[in-house]
This record gives structure tokens, C-alpha cells and sequence, in this order.
């Protein structure tokens, strides 16, 4: 599972383009994972420009 630090999070929104299981949503103006959908396999902290994803 991956986790998101928000006070470094842009919302550029890299991360949810590039999830192959679609289990990061964009919820008003922040990014956020949905953590039955997330698979854990970590492909959205290779695209973070911040390094705000983290395995948990």
C-alpha cells in the first residue's frame, strides 16, 4: 500500500494518470488513494515530482 503526505502533495495529479488500477482519486483539490482498490505495486511514487507517495 502507498500512502500520500499531504503537506507535500501538489495535486499535480501524475500519480492518478499513471495508477494501472485506478485507485487514486482526485477529491476536491487534493489527491487521495483508495485503499481497496490500491495493489501496493508503488508504480505512482516512480512519477511523484514531490517524493509525496510513500509505501506504507
Amino acid at each position: 500500500m502507498a500512502w500520500i503526505r499531504q503537506d507535500r502533495c501538489q495535486a499535480c495529479g501524475l500519480c492518478l494518470s499513471h495508477c494501472p488500477r485506478e485507485a487514486i482519486v482526485r477529491k476536491d483539490d487534493l489527491i487521495a488513494i483508495d485503499r481497496n482498490r490500491c495493489a501496493g505495486c508503488l508504480v505512482c511514487t516512480e512519477y511523484c515530482p514531490t517524493d509525496a507517495i510513500r509505501p506504507q
